[in-house]
């Protein structure tokens, strides 16, 4: 009886530290800031209900974008990330923002080379999401409204984004509702699709309108004159 007992502990024991070490390493990994997930925009963005990619939410909220011409830094952003903010070499890149984060009306700090001149532009883009009392579908591939860039103040080295209104936020394209119906089917389903018909405009429960994505566009002029265009997509989650 005594060697059953101390053959349990002994067990009870090791798995125990097995935990600790997997929290551990689990911990480490959401403070590396080295890892985000950068895409191609043409790429898909798949809705909630078929997303299966894992992200790792970074507890240390500052966050540093690094490009070949500047450096970008968020005194306090929390993202979904599983890749490299650092010596980003293309146009565009994807961040993942949790969910209630922004980057409106914030004052970013800014570090160039001395040989360029910088411009920034901030636009937002809408899409439509079903919702189902908790569980919802976003369109984020379907139409959209997509804002016209408005150019940001950049004092120095400092740099204030802009805060989009509620009205901003409802804008959309005219839909045909049964083009709508169809699309749903396809990509979310056909009970979303059935739920979805409760609606007799997007702006009508179950359906909704909701910022899905703003980017933040960086011109960079070069010494010879030349130009270079940086996008960075901030992903938004819809819902609730």
């Amino acid at each position: 009886m005594k060697t059953i007992k101390r053959l349990y502990l002994g067990i009870l024991a090791v798995a125990l530290t097995l935990v600790a070490c997997d929290r551990s390493n689990s911990k480490n990994e959401q403070n590396d800031l080295s890892k985000v997930n950068f895409e191609d925009t043409t790429k898909v963005n798949p809705g909630p209900q078929k997303d299966t990619t894992w992200r790792i939410l970074v507890e240390d909220p500052s966050v540093k974008i690094t490009f070949p011409e500047l450096e970008i830094f968020f005194d306090s952003l929390y993202i979904w990330n599983e890749g490299n903010l650092g010596g980003i070499d293309s146009d565009t890149c994807r961040i993942y923002l949790e969910l209630g984060e922004t980057i409106e009306n914030r004052t970013l700090q800014i570090k160039s080379k001395d040989n360029v001149k910088l411009k920034f532009f901030q636009r937002y883009e809408n899409s439509i999401t079903v919702m189902n009392e908790g569980p919802h579908c976003d369109l984020t591939e379907w139409k959209h409204f997509d804002s016209h860039y408005q150019e940001l103040k950049n004092n120095g080295n400092r740099l204030k984004t802009i805060e989009f209104s509620s009205a901003d936020r409802e804008k959309f394209v005219k839909v045909d509702m049964k083009e709508l119906l169809t699309y749903i089917k396809d990509y979310c389903g056909k009970e979303w699709s059935a739920i979805a018909r409760q609606a007799k405009s997007v702006q009508q429960y179950p359906l909704g309108i909701g910022q899905s994505r703003i980017f933040l566009k960086i011109e960079i002029t070069h010494s010879d004159n030349s130009k270079t265009e940086r996008i960075i997509s901030f992903e938004i989650p819809m819902g609730c």
